[in-house]
């Protein structure tokens, strides 16, 4: 028995059209199918995936239509009903039609404009809204059995009501599935018991007896308990604790870059003079720039000290970003070369993160015309300091540790930063104002890894009160290859990735964050789990029907 403790109080809903959270996250996806699946060493969607309900995909000349060959028969749920395309048509709709509590319909819908199925040549046809290599990643939904609902053939479908999916006792109690393991027993507030499935498709046999997943309200607490041996799993304990399951001989560890990363943020523009960039989709070029008041401008209004690359680049060097890790993660992290994660398939070999070094820092801050004055203190050339203020949000410890050290660090170069922790929510209304200097933040990244930098970095997000390019970063170039890498013919993965190169080396030089890091995962159990093949970056998981223990 697989035996696994989770922060939380409650486990959500076990329908996976429905949950919407990670308690419900982490059971249905041991349960439910896909109908693409992820290979686990590359991190990125493949043909040919064990356990994947299609085996392969064809893309339409244009781009926008997907059909994926269905594997007719290979695969049955765990009443030994075979999974069909009824169950995939039935899912879709599901997903899609707005009738149920669904909290990815308005995402789905945004991408996707029709899904067929053809009984006669077992297909799926996934027609969407734009031509673009990342609509794979919404084609992977989970697929749930139609007959529970009554539903058999493809006719009944549309014309099923959604809505049953919010009030039935699927959501507790999801009888039929077909994963590595089946549902048993849920006692709310306390734990989820899951039964091996010897139907789980992909699966030649489920070795593990079962998975036993407990809620443990306090995150120190699942450490003692794994520590103690009542817990044999451990998924991303505390940045603290983890020196102590590495020293222990009962337990073995696995350890990679999260997907978790912080940056800091420098305004492009004059915070005083807040204005959207006017993007042409047509062409992916800024045609001028609006201000609030709807008045038209040619150019922004470029920020008085880090509008000028030489500074940004000043700044990256000043940061010592392994001592930040030690103070603010345990050392638990790595340092980030860009936005790209450091696993991931479109990260370039060839690009390392930027050096600490604070003598490169003081000559480019020299050449940019700030000098050091008989105070210490960093001015131009009409004596006005180098200050600006920098904020994060109220309560994140890693955050506010981080803003205290580049304080500290950058006012080592005379620099003075004026480091404010305020209310997230109001923070974020700040950055939306784009009237700021500074900030530090996070994201996680999506898995499988999404390489498009449009949400970040493209000035189509340069919108005064909305858009994540508050920072007013804008590069035609990186506008025109992020536009390539997302229609490249095929969506070869190698042609990509050499694009997504170019974009990275982009981002660096052009300093776009100030790049920090990504917090470090790390995946447990006790040692006499054998995970066999595994585990890869994010998918400690992925072949689970094949783990073995002394308790199997």
């Amino acid at each position: 028995m697989i035996i696994q403790g989770a922060a939380g109080t409650s486990f959500g809903n076990l329908n996976p059209v429905l949950c919407n959270d990670s308690g419900c996250t982490d059971v249905v996806t041991f349960m439910f199918p896909s109908l693409i699946g992820v290979d686990p060493p590359s991190s990125s969607i493949q043909p040919n995936v064990d356990g994947a309900l299609a085996s392969d995909w064809t893309i339409s000349e244009d781009g926008l239509t997907y059909t994926f060959n269905f594997r007719e028969g290979e695969y049955t749920w765990n009443d030994g009903t075979p999974i069909s395309l009824v169950d995939v048509a039935f899912s879709f709709e599901a997903y899609l039609s707005g009738e149920n509590d669904s909290p990815v319909t308005d995402l789905y819908q945004f991408f996707i404009s029709d899904v067929a199925v053809d009984e006669a040549t077992q297909t799926v046809s996934i027609t969407f809204n734009e031509a673009t290599c990342e609509n794979l990643r919404y084609a992977g939904v989970q697929i749930v059995p139609a007959h529970y609902w009554g539903v058999a053939s493809v006719d009944e479908v549309e014309p099923f009501d959604y809505s049953v999916m919010d009030t039935d006792d699927f959501a507790t109690n999801p009888a039929i599935s077909a994963g590595a393991f089946q549902f048993r027993e849920l006692v709310e507030g306390e734990r989820i018991v899951l039964e091996a499935n010897q139907n789980a498709p992909g699966a030649e046999a489920v070795i593990p007896e079962g998975y036993l997943y407990t809620l443990i309200p306090d995150q120190t607490v699942i450490v003692e308990r794994f520590l103690a041996g009542e817990l044999n799993v451990i998924d991303t304990p505390q940045v603290a604790e983890r020196d102590r399951i590495r020293e222990s001989a009962d337990h073995q560890f696995f350890e990679f870059a999260g997907n978790s990363w912080d940056y800091l943020a420098l305004n492009f523009a004059d915070p005083e003079n807040p204005r959207s960039a006017v993007y042409d989709t047509e062409t992916n070029t800024v045609t001028g720039y609006t201000d609030i008041d709807g008045n038209e401008y040619d150019s922004e209004v470029p920020h008085p000290l880090f509008a000028d690359t030489r500074v940004r680049r000043a700044i990256q060097h000043g940061i010592d970003l392994d001592a930040i890790m030690e103070r603010a993660v345990f050392g638990e992290g790595e340092v980030m070369a860009s936005s790209v994660n450091p696993v991931a398939w479109s990260k370039s070999p060839d690009i390392q993160p930027i050096p600490y070094d604070p003598e490169m820092a003081m000559q480019l801050l020299n050449e940019a015309g700030w000098t050091m004055n008989d105070s210490g203190v960093l001015v131009n050339e009409a004596g006005e300091p180098f200050e600006f203020e920098l904020l994060t949000n109220a309560g994140n410890t890693r955050r506010e540790q981080i803003g205290e050290l580049v304080q500290d660090q950058l006012g080592q170069l005379g620099i003075t930063v004026d480091f404010v922790a305020i209310d997230f929510n109001q923070l974020l209304e700040v950055i939306d104002s784009q009237e700021w200097d500074a900030f530090i933040l996070g994201w996680l990244a999506a898995f499988p890894f999404n390489p498009d930098q449009t949400q970040l970095f493209s000035a189509s997000q340069d919108v005064v009160g909305t858009g994540n390019n508050a920072q007013s970063y804008y590069n035609p170039e990186f506008e025109r290859l992020t536009r390539e890498a997302l229609t490249v013919p095929g969506c070869d993965i190698e042609e990509r990735a050499a694009i997504y190169h170019q974009l990275e080396q982009i981002l660096q030089d052009d300093q776009a964050y100030i790049w920090l890091f990504v917090q470090g995962g790390f995946y447990a159990s006790s040692a006499d789990i054998d995970w066999g093949e595994g585990p890869f970056p994010n998918q400690l998981w992925w072949n689970v029907d094949e783990w073995t223990t002394s308790a199997n």
